[in-house]
C-alpha cells in the first residue's frame, strides 16, 4: 500500500528534486510544483531514479538487473526496497572475468540480483509522512496517521531486523545502518546513503555486494 507516495502523486503536481550533495546524487522527497510549465520526465521508477544518479554509480548494477531479467521486481506499484551496490562495490566483489561469467548464468545472476530486493519499504529513519498516533496510551507509527506499517507494507529498522529477499535468502538490517550478508553471518555491508526515496520504492546504497 503506498497511501503517501499515491497521495502525494496522484494529488499534486510533483517534482522530485536532486538529494543533497552530501548524499552524492540520486532524488528524495518531493515539494509542490505549482507553476507552468509542468516537469517533464520526472522519475517513476527506483530504476529511473538509479538511472538519474549525477555520478553514474549504478550503471553496472542496472545492466545486471536488465540482464537477469529483473527489472520487473524494481519497477512494480511497490512495496519494495532495492539495497544498491554501486560500480565501485561489484567491482571488490567481482573480477571482470568473474562477473563475465556471472552474466553468462541466468540462474545465479538471478539469485545474485534478487538477493538484493525485499517487497517491504525499509528504512532506517522514519519519513515525514509517517506520524505516532497515541490510542489508549499506547503510540504506533501510522502511515498518514491512519495505516498501520504492517498493512503499508514498511518496516522502520530500529532493532536487528530479518528480512527475506526475492531470492527467498535472509539478510539482516541494523540500525547502525549496515546490512548482514546472510542470517548468522558477521560480514558487513554498510548503508550510505540510506532511505533514497524513490516514486515506487527505497533505495539503501551498498558498499558491498550481499551475495559474495
Amino acid at each position: 500500500m503506498r497511501v503517501a507516495r499515491n497521495r502525494c502523486l496522484a494529488g499534486l503536481f510533483v517534482l522530485f528534486v536532486l538529494m543533497a550533495s552530501a548524499c552524492q546524487g540520486g532524488f528524495r522527497g518531493a515539494i509542490p510544483y505549482t507553476g507552468d510549465p509542468k516537469p517533464q520526465n520526472l522519475p517513476k521508477t527506483i530504476t529511473d531514479v538509479l538511472t538519474h544518479d549525477s555520478q553514474k554509480r549504478f550503471t553496472t548494477l542496472l545492466d545486471l538487473v536488465t540482464a537477469a531479467r529483473a527489472s520487473d521486481a524494481i519497477n512494480g506499484t511497490g512495496p519494495v526496497t532495492l539495497f544498491a551496490p554501486t560500480n565501485d562495490a561489484i567491482r571488490k566483489a567481482y573480477t571482470p572475468a568473474e562477473l563475465e561469467a556471472l552474466k553468462q548464468d541466468i540462474t545465479a545472476l538471478s539469485t545474485m540480483v534478487k538477493s538484493h530486493i525485499v517487497n517491504k519499504d525499509v528504512v532506517f529513519s522514519r519519513p515525514s509522512w509517517v506520524k505516532p498516533v497515541t490510542n489508549n496510551g499506547t503510540t504506533v507509527d501510522k502511515v498518514d496517521g491512519k495505516v498501520s506499517l504492517q498493512d503499508a507494507g514498511m518496516i522502520i529498522v530500529t532493532t536487528d531486523t530479518p528480512l527475506v529477499t526475492e531470492a527467498n535468502t535472509r539478510i539482516v538490517a541494523s540500525p547502525d545502518k549496515s546490512v548482514t550478508k546472510v542470517a548468522g553471518s558477521t560480514q558487513k555491508a554498510h548503508v550510505n546513503p540510506a532511505d533514497v526515496e524513490a516514486p515506487n520504492g527505497w533505495i539503501q546504497v551498498l558498499d558491498d555486494v550481499l551475495t559474495k
